[in-house]
């Protein structure tokens, strides 16, 4: 509720948020996995349904097995069966992706060039990708404190491993599937959230159950981090953006019929009053 990510993504129309949700309902399908067939459906349901809503939904299959392991009753096959149940549920929840399968593979192919594109500092390798994610994009999207709270609630339940090695996987699994590409966006990493919350949960009741001081204190220690870069996010939103006095002004004082060369083609001009030419479309003759 609080995380600078989750509410900045949350005033923008994109899948993230959803995805957020459908990765939370599926760790809670993923929990009630116990080695019979029917955890095993449920668990293809979690993973069909978040990949559906976007392809980094499929990192739920590493919480999947996780959990799934460790009971060696009608393992491979109960895996299996996730898998196929995953592949109905996607079908189920995403039906044009076959039956227009041409436009679904073009839009695949599309997604895949712009991720793969290398931009100003040149190509980055895999590990210095993972880097920004880990140093900079975990710090703001909970705060430092909620962290240092979830790496404390996942060693206090240690002993319960099948439990919360299933959330702490998932944003492994984000990490090294974000980080095979040339961009990075903070909200790729939403869909973690829910279960960094959680782990960080865990390490806020260990303390209250020691003290009540002390847990009331990480409390608002882990709550108030976020929230403030929240609020000075969210107060920004109130006031016109740098591109939104541009379009203002320009509506305002150029006349009909100009050409306007920008490197923001999307700021909204009116195309039936202006030409809009963004720099990537100049050639060197064009200049």
């Amino acid at each position: 509720a609080v995380s600078p990510v989750a509410v900045s993504v949350a005033h923008e129309v994109r899948p993230d948020v959803a995805l957020g949700f459908f990765a939370m309902s599926g760790l809670l399908l993923i929990a009630r996995v116990d080695g019979r067939l029917k955890g095993d459906v449920l668990g293809g349901i979690a993973v069909g349904m978040a990949t559906a809503i976007k392809f980094t939904g499929v990192t739920l299959a590493l919480p999947y097995v996780v959990r799934r392991w460790p009971f060696s009753e009608k393992r491979w096959r109960g895996m299996l069966l996730a898998g196929a149940v995953s592949i109905v549920a996607y079908g189920v929840l995403s039906p044009y992706s076959f039956l227009h399968f041409d436009d679904f593979l073009e839009g695949v192919l599309l997604q895949k060039s712009y991720h793969d594109e290398i931009r100003g500092r040149g190509p980055q390798d895999f590990g210095d990708i993972a880097s920004v994610y880990v140093t900079h994009v975990l710090p703001r999207s909970l705060g430092v404190p909620a962290l240092l709270a979830a790496l404390v609630g996942l060693w206090m339940r240690r002993k319960d491993w099948r439990d919360v090695l299933p959330l702490a996987m998932l944003p492994v699994a984000l990490i090294a599937v974000l980080s095979t590409a040339q961009i990075q966006r903070s909200r790729y990493f939403l869909a973690a959230l829910g279960a960094m919350a959680v782990l960080a949960g865990i390490g806020v009741d260990a303390a209250w159950k020691r003290s009540r001081a002390l847990g009331m204190a990480l409390v608002l220690i882990v709550v108030g981090v976020p929230l403030n870069t929240t609020m000075r996010d969210v107060a920004a939103f109130r006031r016109p953006s740098t591109l939104d006095r541009v379009l203002d002004w320009t509506s305002a004082n150029i006349a009909e019929g100009r050409r306007i060369t920008t490197t923001h083609a999307q700021i909204g001009l009116d195309r039936m009053r202006y030409e809009v030419v963004p720099v990537a479309d100049w050639s060197l003759a064009g200049r």
